[in-house]
């Protein structure tokens, strides 16, 4: 999301008042350049063959306090994205530091467990999956429930504290070289009849007339207030200033014990 919204920033995008862009939340669109097409949560996913009820954490705080109080059974066995070598993880990574009050200890029980670092969510569900890893955080809730219906042993959590949602952008390149085509397109993409498709295709809808499992109504309804969609604007790129991107991974690194 922060590399598209530089994109237009950086004005290599071009603006289009899209009449479907009406039906989207008001954070969901900047300067009707860049347009948030879907509504993903951010979730947990653990084993639940291996995983004890109670040893499922509910909400960040229950996720730090568990691996800090049962190190032993966690060492090497939790996953995440590598924000050092992953766009989309150093994101998330960047927005749990924003919205966590305890991140600081957060970081130290991740670096405390060993946490097992992916550019791959494909990879990281696989070794829960086997039982390699027992517990992944910062994982689209789309892919997590993909890989829940091939195997029921897939257990999801939302997150109570915070769950952030993720959106994928739609931008029209300033160079495009069929610009009403691509107009043409976004109007689809985000038309009823598109975002019915990318509920379907269990991506999350973000339109507000589309109902169904996968869409923003139905989480809305399920989980109100604890939903943190991320901004389709300039907040996004906080951390893609070079100097407080190298400060974060430096405290990440320390934390992980790899400086």
């Amino acid at each position: 999301m922060d590399l598209q919204v530089k994109l237009a920033n950086d004005a290599y995008t071009q603006a289009y008042a899209s009449p479907e862009a009406s039906h989207l939340p008001q954070w969901a669109s900047w300067r009707n350049e860049a347009f948030a097409t879907t509504f993903e949560p951010i979730v947990f996913v653990y084993n639940k063959r291996l995983v004890k009820p109670e040893e499922v954490p509910h909400s960040h705080l229950e996720l730090t306090k568990q691996l800090a109080e049962h190190p032993d059974r966690w060492k090497s066995k939790v996953t995440a994205y590598d924000p050092e070598r992953s766009g989309v993880g150093f994101l998330l990574i960047t927005q749990d530091a924003r919205l966590d009050p305890n991140f600081a200890e957060t970081e130290r029980a991740y670096g405390k467990v060993s946490v097992k670092l992916y550019t791959s969510v494909g990879a990281m569900l696989e070794r829960i999956q086997s039982g390699e890893h027992l517990l992944g955080f910062n994982i689209f809730g789309s892919y997590a429930a993909a890989r829940q219906k091939k195997d029921p042993s897939i257990g999801i959590v939302y997150p109570n504290d915070y769950t952030l949602v993720m959106s994928r952008i739609a931008v029209i390149p300033k160079a495009a070289k069929h610009p009403n085509a691509a107009k043409c397109f976004l109007d689809y993409l985000l038309s009823k009849r598109g975002q019915e498709l990318v509920a379907k295709a269990a991506l999350f809808s973000i339109r507000d007339d589309v109902e169904g499992e996968t869409t923003a109504a139905k989480l809305n309804k399920d989980l109100g207030g604890t939903l943190k969609p991320l901004p389709v604007g300039p907040s996004l790129l906080t951390y893609l200033d070079q100097s407080k991107r190298l400060e974060f991974l430096k405290q990440w690194q320390q934390a992980m014990g790899s400086r």
